[in-house]
């Protein structure tokens, strides 16, 4: 397969550094408190009366922080950590993390501080959505994607690509447990940027849409989760023929409709942001010559949640 990419796309997404491009010189953190307390931050004195956000600067640097009450008096060390826009360098292929490397924009500390009444401290932001009773909305790029296919009267596929989309609804029926319905689909797209592409004479696409329903446990900053799926699965193959000496394309499509399980794994960054993978096998065709067939499809996933309901 030949790819050609436009020049100034490439160039724009294959060398973006997006911690170094979209991160402001400073990184917000919001403390939390149900009573009054002063707070010092880098020679900088403000009361949290509920809720305080202020903006420090970015660094490698640990950032330490005195909180002050009628009766207690406590200093505690806030550590950096790497932002969403860093980790975001996967997609244009790692090389912003190149450039990001080198700066501390891509530092970030705890988006959200709860002092409890000790001026105990928590990163609030792990426990802001996942609770019992909550309802969360989400949205998410499954940017990398392997299919294997077995389709009707063709030898088996398989294919690598990127690029996909889902949405999402969940709600916490425990603090750690978690119910998840997902709706999306995914495709091969040979490279992982918006550019133009050719292709060699002969070639396959995959793609598959899919709705999954998943139990899942919390952990920490971890979450796990089964369940089952149904996807519908699109191959076509692709070549061009001569006839009458000029060259057409001929195109051969399959399609099928199975059902099978769905399991996940996540790493939570932050407050709203998770990065996992996504593993969908089939195992029973609806409406096929072989009714068991074994297919699947696995997607490296980018998602955010928002917290819509208690």
């Amino acid at each position: 397969m030949k790819i050609r990419a436009l020049l100034g796309c490439s160039l724009l997404f294959l060398f973006s550094s997006c911690a170094t491009l979209f991160n402001g010189r400073t990184a917000p953190i919001t403390f939390r408190s149900k009573t009054p307390v002063q707070i010092t931050v880098n020679d900088s004195v403000f009361t949290v009366d509920r809720s305080k956000t202020i903006r420090v600067p970015r660094s490698g640097d640990s950032l330490v922080v005195t909180a002050k009450n009628d009766s207690l008096e406590r200093q505690f060390v806030l550590q950096p950590r790497l932002s969403f826009l860093f980790y975001y360098n996967v997609t244009n292929l790692g090389l912003g993390f190149i450039v990001d490397d080198d700066t501390d924009l891509k530092y970030g500390y705890p988006r959200f501080v709860k002092l409890d009444e000790s001026l105990e401290w928590k990163n609030s932001s792990i426990m802001s959505s996942r609770q019992q009773g909550h309802w969360n909305l989400g949205v998410s790029l499954p940017h990398v994607n392997q299919f294997y296919f077995q389709p009707n009267g063709a030898p088996d596929a398989s294919g690598f690509g990127f690029f996909g989309v889902s949405v999402l609804g969940e709600y916490f029926y425990k603090d750690n447990k978690f119910i998840n319905l997902t709706a999306g689909g995914i495709i091969d797209a040979p490279v992982p940027f918006p550019a133009s592409v050719s292709y060699d004479t002969e070639y396959e696409t995959h793609n598959a849409l899919f709705i999954s329903l998943t139990d899942n446990y919390v952990l920490n900053r971890f979450s796990v989760g089964y369940g089952a799926n149904f996807s519908r699965y699109n191959w076509a193959y692709h070549r061009e023929i001569e006839e009458e000496g000029s060259f057409m394309e001929e195109e051969i499509r399959k399609s099928s409709n199975s059902l099978g399980l769905s399991l996940n794994s996540y790493y939570r960054i932050g407050e709203r942001f998770h990065v996992g993978l996504v593993y969908r096998p089939t195992f029973v065709k609806l409406n096929a010559p072989n009714t068991f067939e074994y297919e699947h499809s696995i997607s490296i996933d980018l998602v955010w949640k928002w917290r819509i309901r208690r």
